[in-house]
């Protein structure tokens, strides 16, 4: 029951309604310290020793007994600085609270239920009292409110200063939000200490949602901004995220996929980009691999109805949906959490396919499981041939269709960005189709770490005698990768190859080898048509497309650019480079006008070799 129901209809009376009280506390300093009860009329005439009784009150209810405990010593009468009066109010319908010294706080309990003078003075750097307030009147002094610090609920008075009490609750609230912070934070810390990898991508993961969270409302402010009809002009290389794009794609700002390469060194540890951009010692070959496509120039053939264009095409037997396909790249989730699984969404939504690294930061299982997808596995040979087998079967339990041998790798070639850089595998990631085979892990040294591993671990005996050893142990068809001379390819076909990539591995081997595009029509005669012939390595453009496939390819693979559109935006940035490359080459058949894969030729096409090996064509 509330306390004025269990008093009866009449209430006690207000201090300030007793005869003869003053609007405010009289201070008395009393000639002793003694024992009194209940010194608290508002009025101030209390003497010392004098007792006061709730029947003077005029209550109507039980309460007819007088309140009586000792008064702790009154601020004049402490010693020294740090005391505080403390104490309780001494009756229930008004009291003083304590006082507290020059460097304390005031009394504890300074309130009551109908009227109070606060928790009492606080010193002069003290604080008024604990619960400086009562429900109905409160403060420190004032019949109709106080000074004090604390301040009752329903009525704050007209002279209350300091802040306003907190709503009720509130301190609660507080601790309950703190300990969720708490207890969160050592969760992660749980999570960190257990499975670093996981918490990597927890955290990028985060990061991502915080960004694009940020750009939403970005985004929503620039939308009332135009509502408004305010015009906003971003600042130069300013960038924001919009459904896994930058702002830059969104305005349309990107138009080739060469732009994502900018945004990734942006985004990238500096250890992680130099590893997917440099090359082999001088890089000339990487700089070539670009530059050879520029000297190559068109023939267009004019007049032909190009309203419908097909750029389908078959791969070992499997239908895609253009001749752009994805190169194996090592190590994807240095470049972005979901790496991998990413890049296989990407590919299987464009209708084309994915080459999977051995070096994958990520399973042949767990790629599989992202959904349906045409696959091919790339493939390094360990000394350990019982590790390369268990890795093949593997690759075909799950589904992959093709393996393509890389054969250009009996050391790796001298990168001297991942020397200076004295790159390593970062330590929440690992190779994963190794893991648990004690294979998976690069140790640091005092180049590359990745150096030493291969140093370590792949078979320099390789020869041709193992593309049959490994036909042997597998049904799946085999493409040699890293050929790039006729003499190779016509080894490769004598092998029984399923096909040939044309690769220099990203320039990343030996420099002062020629691009690939300088050396593909060389391995295509040699082929002789027996097997098919595809290229790997500078292929930024649609035009590059167009102009491989006119020198012989049956389809191109595309590496860095993957890796870099992934850092950028993940996969819808990898999307992105496959639909541009995918327009780029149509608009390209359409303009030299070709409906059809078939209609592409050497005709279409003017390299170097034509300006020196036999004359210009005539008109």
């Amino acid at each position: 029951m509330d306390e004025p129901e269990r008093l009866g209809s009449n209430p006690p009376p207000k201090p300030w309604e007793r005869a003869g009280t003053s609007p405010g506390p009289a201070p008395f300093k009393p000639t002793s310290g003694g024992s009194t009860s209940d010194i608290v009329e508002a009025s101030g005439t209390a003497k010392p020793g004098e007792v006061v009784s709730a029947a003077e009150s005029n209550v109507t209810s039980n309460i007819n007994s007088t309140i009586s405990r000792p008064v702790p010593p009154r601020p004049w009468q402490q010693q020294g600085y740090g005391n505080s009066y403390g104490g309780y109010g001494s009756s229930m319908y008004s009291s003083y609270g304590g006082f507290g010294g020059p460097y304390s706080s005031g009394g504890l309990f300074g309130n009551n239920m109908y009227s109070s003078y606060g928790g009492g003075y606080g010193g002069i750097y003290g604080s008024s009292g604990m619960n400086g307030g009562s429900m109905y009147n409160s403060g420190m002094g004032g019949p109709y409110g106080g000074y004090g610090m604390g301040m009752g609920a329903y009525n704050q008075g007209p002279n209350a200063f300091g802040p306003p009490a907190p709503p009720p609750g509130f301190w609660m609230s507080f601790l309950r939000v703190m300990h969720g912070v708490v207890n969160f934070c050592g969760r992660v810390a749980f999570l960190f200490s257990q499975n670093t990898q996981a918490f990597h991508m927890f955290i990028s993961a985060l990061l991502q949602l915080c960004d694009r969270t940020g750009m939403l409302y970005g985004e929503l402010a620039r939308f009332v901004l135009r509502l408004l009809g305010i015009k906003t002009k971003p600042k130069k290389g300013e960038t924001s995220s919009f459904e896994g794009f930058t702002r830059q794609d969104k305005m349309g700002e990107i138009t080739n996929v060469t732009e994502y390469q900018a945004i990734a060194k942006q985004k990238l540890p500096k250890m992680i980009y130099d590893y997917y951009a440099s090359g082999a010692e001088d890089e000339w070959t990487l700089k070539e691999n670009r530059e050879a496509f520029s000297r190559i120039l068109f023939r267009p053939r004019i007049l032909i109805d190009v309203s419908k264009i097909d750029m389908s095409t078959t791969v070992l037997g499997f239908k895609i949906s253009m001749p752009i396909m994805i190169a194996p790249s090592a190590m994807q989730k240095m470049a972005h959490p979901e790496g991998e699984y990413a890049t296989a969404r990407a590919a299987s939504a464009a209708g084309t396919i994915m080459t999977l690294s051995s070096w994958a930061t990520s399973s042949v299982e767990e790629v599989a499981s992202t959904g349906p997808g045409i696959r091919f596995f790339q493939l390094y040979v360990y000394k350990d041939r019982n590790v390369v087998e268990q890795l093949v079967r593997r690759a075909e339990r799950a589904g992959f269709k093709a393996i393509a041998l890389t054969v250009d790798t009996p050391r790796l070639g001298r990168r001297e960005a991942d020397i200076k850089n004295r790159f390593v595998l970062p330590p929440y990631l690992t190779l994963k189709n190794f893991e648990g085979l004690d294979l998976g892990k690069m140790d640091k040294s005092n180049d590359s770490g990745l150096a030493s591993y291969v140093a370590g671990q792949i078979d320099r005996t390789l020869s041709w005698k193992d593309v049959k050893w490994l036909q042997s142990i597998t049904s799946l068809p085999i493409l040699v990768k890293g050929v790039i001379t006729a003499e190779d390819a016509r080894l490769a076909v004598h092998s029984g190859a399923a096909g040939i990539i044309v690769s220099n591995h990203g320039a990343r081997q030996l420099d002062y080898v020629p691009a690939t595009i300088s050396a593909l029509e060389e391995v295509v005669t040699a082929a002789q048509g027996r097997i098919p012939v595809y290229l790997d390595g500078g292929v930024r453009r649609g035009t590059d497309v167009f102009k491989a496939l006119a020198l012989g390819a049956a389809g191109v693979f595309i590496g860095r650019p993957v890796v870099f559109s992934l850092a950028a935006a993940g996969e819808a940035g990898v999307r992105n480079v496959l639909r541009m490359l995918r327009e780029e080459f149509e608009l390209t058949m359409a303009l030299s006008g070709c409906t059809s894969l078939a209609d592409i030729t050497r005709s279409h096409i003017f390299t170097e070799g034509d300006r020196f090996g036999r004359p210009f064509p005539r008109l």
